[in-house]
């Protein structure tokens, strides 16, 4: 019996000793646990603190934990541990807390302990500090904010991609506001769909050769500028391409098409002043040599006058004499054209009728060209009359119907001589006219068209300079004349034409109405030169 007492003693204390051991063992776990933990019962009196929970909050076994902790007097609103004793499920919260004057933040794990009956009987609570977290959390969210506000509002276009699930293809994965407006979609409707079937105009640009080459070799590249759909002026666009660390692909790319049209308009703007500046140039050089030779004809044609009055009919010399004033006439007539081409010729202002004046030089303009061209018209039914000399329109549409003949040469061809009137407006003055700031309105123009020849552009460029031709040299001052008396009226030119397409030129010429001011008349006697306003 003794023997078998001992025995019993010695599981017993063996047992005990174990039990000490575990909860020994459990408690140097606990103790060495960075997390602070506490045992609660249904009652919510601490029965437990692990040594980081002392360190932190202090000892308050045996105390109401919100009595304790937070110096309520009743449970804390959202206690995870009230949950978790309704529902015997985990429950987790975040507090915030200030010490020592910084805000801290703290994750609350709150679990059911059960007895083996399976009944709730207690319940643990795991503090964990997160502030270092958060502060990362909250950067993370500002450097994302920062990331998408710079997307969005970037000027370029930017769209990000990953591999499909066909090898040629890729997969939008986003896309900014820039890429929106130049591709006219919506995001909500592109994200997640192919590149491919969205972006089908891009393939003959070598984009999407680029992009798989990128996606294999990690390495950026830049595809320069170029023309990627069947209307150039709207998708010149080049294209950066780089690789992610997430194995995506980023497209930046840039519309130039706004770019390259205002340095086509600067440059055709430069052309234009440069052109004026040179008809300025000329007209002052032609208006001062004008005035010198009219000077210089006047002294010549008053003595030969004077000669011819003071020899007797049967002198040998009266003939030389009278050769003398017929070539000084034809130099009076030259002195015209320079005065025209310079814009100080004479004008005779008066109300004209366009379709009036061209039935009136029917047969003028009849013999005027070759007979294998048919002249036909096509007048208007009724244009706005202009304010104009007749005799100087009548020297312009000669002038411009021979060269239209000469550009049909000895061939069958057809001139077209047709009326109109057309509004005006700055943006189409800017282009077709030199820019002497003629005011928007209704203007009454002339064209002529012929099936001749045509004219590349440095021949169109150059067809109202002096002496140019194409034909044979030792021409006159025919256009330049036609060019400074338009400028005189404060019209404008047009040009169509192109090599073997024939020329259409078109005159234009503000309308008047009644009540308006006449242009004043200009005057060139004795070297008086007066612009027309």
């Amino acid at each position: 019996m003794t023997a078998t007492l001992d025995t019993e003693n010695s599981e017993l204390t063996n047992a005990l000793l174990a039990a000490n051991a575990d909860v020994e063992q459990a408690e140097a776990l606990l103790a060495a646990v960075g997390d602070r933990i506490s045992i609660q019962d249904k009652n919510f009196i601490i029965l437990y603190q692990n040594r980081a929970h002392i360190n932190m909050t202090g000892k308050h076994c045996g105390k109401l934990c919100y009595q304790a902790y937070e110096q309520r007097d009743d449970v804390c609103p959202g206690c995870p541990l009230v949950r978790s004793f309704i529902d015997g499920k985990i429950h987790t919260s975040e507090r915030e807390v200030v010490m020592d004057d910084f805000l801290r933040y703290f994750e609350i794990t709150a679990s059911p302990l059960k007895d083996t009956a399976g009944n709730i009987n207690a319940g643990i609570e795991i503090v964990r500090e997160i502030t270092a977290r958060k502060e990362a959390e909250k950067k993370l969210l500002q450097q994302e904010k920062r990331y998408r506000e710079l997307f969005s509002h970037m000027k370029s276009g930017v769209i990000v991609c990953r591999a499909g699930d066909c090898e040629d293809d890729f997969v939008l994965v986003d896309i900014n506001q820039a890429a929106q407006r130049y591709e006219k979609v919506k995001r909500e409707e592109v994200i997640g769909r192919s590149v491919l079937e969205l972006f089908p105009s891009k393939a003959p640009s070598g984009l999407f050769t680029v992009m798989h080459r990128v996606s294999e070799t990690g390495i950026a590249q830049h595809l320069p500028a170029a023309f990627v759909a069947d209307n150039p002026a709207s998708c010149l666009k080049q294209y950066y391409v780089y690789k992610l660390d997430t194995d995506e692909i980023v497209v930046i790319y840039d519309d130039l098409t706004k770019e390259k049209e205002a340095e086509e308009e600067k440059k055709k703007l430069a052309l234009q002043i440069q052109h004026v500046q040179k008809l300025e140039s000329l007209g002052v050089l032609a208006g001062g040599i004008a005035h010198d030779f009219n000077n210089l004809l006047m002294a010549i044609m008053g003595n030969a006058d004077l000669a011819l009055i003071a020899l007797p009919a049967s002198s040998s010399a009266h003939t030389n004499i009278q050769t003398i004033m017929k070539a000084s006439r034809r130099a009076a007539d030259l002195c015209k054209q320079m005065l025209a081409y310079a814009g100080k010729g004479q004008f005779n202002p008066e109300r004209v009728d366009i379709n009036e004046l061209i039935r009136d030089m029917d047969h003028l303009l009849q013999i005027s060209v070759s007979k294998k061209i048919r002249l036909s018209y096509h007048f208007e039914g009724k244009v706005p009359t202009i304010q104009a000399d007749e005799n100087q329109l009548r020297q312009i549409m000669i002038n411009l119907l021979i060269n239209a003949s000469e550009a049909i040469d000895d061939t069958i061809g057809d001139i077209t001589i047709a009326t109109g009137s057309a509004q005006c407006d700055r943006d189409f003055l800017d282009r077709n006219s030199l820019p002497e700031q003629l005011s928007p309105g209704l203007y009454t123009f002339f064209a002529i068209s012929d099936t001749g020849c045509g004219m590349d552009e440095d021949s169109k460029a150059k067809l109202f300079d002096p002496f140019f031709t194409t034909k044979f040299p030792g021409r006159g001052l025919g256009m330049s004349a036609v060019m400074g008396i338009v400028r005189g009226h404060r019209g404008f030119i047009t040009i169509s034409s192109e090599p073997g397409q024939g020329t259409t030129i078109k005159v234009y010429f503000p309308t008047r109405h009644e009540g308006e001011k006449q242009p004043r008349k200009s005057q060139n006697r004795l070297g008086e030169f007066t612009l027309l306003p």
